[in-house]
């Protein structure tokens, strides 16, 4: 029995995707369809053979590669969860300045220090942030060319 073709290597880590974590396939709240899933598994993938200077991802790493697509799925659907009112999305972390005296308030600071804005500064647009998350897990499979 040889390796599994890149199909099955898809559909496997595609399981394993939606098995971590049901908010990713909660289509109401915002999760993705399955085509939409199986796109950033895919981008995750060509991260990971960049990364590793590898033709395709071995087995062993399908469970750090599902780990890391949770991880930008989920960074995905909160980048997309706009609150219908603003107000939802305050947070008293949020308040960067109080005063008194002819009453001023300063919402937000240059840290957003609230749990959602923690989650979505964690990762940048590309995919080079959370590939360094998981460098210790890809270095056994990295080649120096």
């Amino acid at each position: 029995m040889g390796l599994p073709t890149r199909d099955e290597q898809y559909l496997e880590v595609v399981k394993i995707v939606k098995a971590k974590n049901k908010r990713i396939t909660d289509t109401e709240n915002g999760g993705l369809s399955d085509e939409d899933i199986l796109l950033n598994v895919k981008e995750v993938e060509q991260s990971i053979l960049n990364y590793c200077q590898i033709p395709r991802v071995p087995p062993q790493l399908h469970y750090v590669w599902a780990n890391m697509s949770v991880d930008l799925i989920l960074y995905l659907i909160e980048m997309n969860n706009k609150p219908e009112d603003p107000l939802d999305a305050l947070d008293v972390s949020d308040l960067s300045s109080v005063k008194i005296g002819d009453t001023s308030v300063y919402i937000g600071d240059k840290y957003r220090s609230n749990q959602r804005s923690r989650i979505l500064q964690s990762h940048n647009a590309n995919l080079d942030e959370l590939v360094m998350n998981y460098t210790k897990q890809l270095n056994q499979f990295r080649r120096i060319l």
